[in-house]
């Protein structure tokens, strides 16, 4: 799996790795959503995925052309360009709880997550058109060709850009929310009549919540990019569910 790191303010003394799937303290969504098995555990995850998204924030108001390259582009070659000019140490604080033997912080990114965060902090930057997305028809297939770039099991991004174009509002109101937070809860169980028609036939959906959050913004953030982008080969047919 592709990582990519950044530090923040100086050289960075603490690692914090965000894993696409992280160890069983975060269940997934659904009935148990929010039982913790180890609290400590979770607030060390609570404060890598805070630093990430404020890192995410900062490079994109840092390298802004690089960010959307790294999510607009279709060709490998060039993410792994526009990637590393976002590379490196980038000079903005990141809050979370450390000592005086600590003068910066590093963050290691899975690829999905990382396409995920930056996606989040560009639709909060436009938060006020974003909101003005209206809903769609369900197509009968999705297919896009960003898919293929993102790291995640195809399902999942199936799934996640039929919610941007049939719940769109469901997408913001979860990018509002603080991650690990009761109003992350709220949003994630508003969002699950949306995301069970969006399913493909027989698949069940086992996500941790920062992975999905991630595949939620991105898709979104492609329908508002990219809004006519589909492969040829994807059909629209207006009230049938994928299959």
């Amino acid at each position: 799996m592709k990582y990519w790191t950044f530090g923040s303010v100086a050289a960075a003394a603490l690692m914090l790795c965000i894993g696409a799937s992280p160890v069983s303290a975060e269940p997934p969504i659904g009935s148990r959503l929010g039982d913790r098995i180890d609290k400590q555990k979770v607030g060390d995850q609570r404060d890598a995925v805070q630093a990430a998204h404020e890192l995410a924030g900062c490079i994109v108001v840092k390298h802004p052309s690089a960010a959307h390259g790294f999510l607009d582009s279709r060709d490998q070659k060039q993410i792994e360009k526009f990637g590393s000019q976002m590379g490196g140490e980038v000079d903005c604080m990141a809050n979370i709880p450390r000592n005086d033997f600590v003068d910066g912080v590093r963050v290691s990114y899975p690829n999905d997550i990382m396409r995920g965060d930056l996606a989040e902090e560009f639709l909060k930057r436009d938060v006020a058109s974003v909101q003005q997305i209206q809903p769609l028809p369900i197509e009968k297939t999705y297919s896009r060709p960003w898919f293929e770039l993102t790291g995640r099991h195809r399902s999942v991004d199936e799934m996640a850009a039929c919610v941007s174009n049939t719940d769109p509002a469901a997408i913001i109101a979860l990018i509002k929310t603080q991650p690990f937070s009761d109003d992350e809860n709220i949003a994630f169980s508003d969002l699950i009549p949306a995301m069970g028609p969006c399913l493909v036939a027989g698949a069940t959906l086992d996500a941790k919540r920062e992975p999905l959050r991630a595949a939620l913004a991105e898709a979104l953030y492609q329908r508002v990019t990219n809004p006519t982008e589909k492969d040829s080969a994807a059909a629209t047919a207006a009230g049938s569910k994928p299959n």
